[in-house]
């Protein structure tokens, strides 16, 4: 499908490994890349809205509607967050103080964005591991970085790993 058609809470099959799943959501990254979160059809669970990490993460043109499925029942637009408020900054969860600079945003049938923040490394390394947090936990502190610095000509991204640093999920 073209780019920008795909709607959540559609049944969709990748054009490339025939994987049909259940549109849940939609990843932004700083760099460029947008990519569709799709809940596997074949995948055990109580309900469509079950919560766990094992979504696929697909490009959005591989992407084809199933046609024999109801696709009107949960069908909702992507509303797109406002990214430029956060892509770049650096940021602070007002819960637990964790700080990082955003480069990430889900936006999901399930509910609030979530925004992904990757932390700042001086001398010693806490935590390697990048934070995905509600909208509302998030304070601005400053801008660290432009998001023209870190963009190229052909979008850059990640795939969806919640448990690795920004530099193991490079595309």
């Amino acid at each position: 499908m073209e780019k920008g058609t795909c709607k959540m809470g559609w049944f969709v099959r990748s054009k490339i490994n025939q994987q049909e799943g259940f549109v849940v959501g939609k990843i932004y990254w700083m760099f460029g890349c947008e990519k569709i979160l799709i809940k596997p059809l074949d995948r055990k669970a109580n309900s469509i809205f079950d919560l766990s990490p094992n979504e696929e993460v697909v490009s959005e043109e591989y992407l084809e509607i199933i046609s024999d499925k109801d696709n009107t029942t949960y069908e909702k637009d992507f509303v797109t967050p406002n990214l430029n408020k956060y892509f770049g900054m650096l940021c602070r969860d007002k819960v637990s103080g964790y700080e990082g600079v955003c480069i990430g945003c889900t936006t999901t049938l399930y509910g609030t964005d979530a925004y992904c923040l990757e932390p700042i490394f001086k001398k010693k390394r806490n935590s390697t591991k990048i934070r995905w947090f509600d909208v509302g936990r998030l304070e601005i502190i400053r801008r660290q970085v432009e998001v023209v610095d870190v963009t190229d000509k052909k979008p850059g991204g990640c795939a969806l790993n919640m448990d690795q640093t920004l530099s193991m999920n490079l595309c």
